[in-house]
């Protein structure tokens, strides 16, 4: 995946986790399913990324009945890019392995390297309007804090109940 901001079509929001291996990963994700689909009736793109390959991502949805827009980013451009990316030093890498994480397996890279929990809501332009970004691996955004970031940004236009009123990123 390239980030290109001329090609966003709507105000994105990126959210960043370790990966699928992670249950402190897939319990955000779980909690963040149905303020997905409030942001999604907002007018918002919502992309997870993480440091798995591809092909896990997709078997990850598949498992996990999840229908979120999941994308690779194992080379940690993104990660690197927005600053959230971290190196994992040797002995935390063994330990993972220790506990049954490989993370050269799961990313089909040797950096040793995964994203801070983090999430960025960008507008259409590809400006980052809104950065949340915890160096505490077990702090996650809350969906509240992030559907009141995404309502700041709409607005006058959202309203309490979550529908919007008029399109203004047009």
């Amino acid at each position: 995946m390239t980030f290109a901001p001329d090609e966003l079509t709507a105000p994105t929001i990126f959210i960043f986790y370790r990966g699928g291996w992670s249950s402190e990963c897939r319990r955000c994700l779980r909690r963040l399913q149905d303020t997905e689909w409030t942001l999604r009736e907002l007018g918002f793109e919502v992309v997870f990324l993480s440091a798995d390959r591809p092909h896990t991502l997709r078997a990850e949805t598949q498992l996990a009945d999840l229908d979120y827009n999941l994308f690779s980013d194992s080379e940690m451009k993104a990660a690197r890019a927005l600053g959230v990316a971290y190196r994992l030093s040797d002995s935390t890498t063994e330990r993972y392995k220790h506990y049954g994480v490989d993370l050269e397996a799961a990313t089909g890279e040797k950096h040793h390297e995964l994203a801070f929990p983090s999430a960025f809501i960008v507008d259409r332009t590809g400006m980052i309007r809104f950065a949340y970004v915890s160096p505490k691996l077990g702090i996650r955004i809350e969906a509240d804090d992030l559907m009141n970031a995404a309502k700041q940004l709409l607005g006058p236009t959202a309203q309490s109940d979550g529908s919007r009123l008029a399109d203004t990123d047009k």
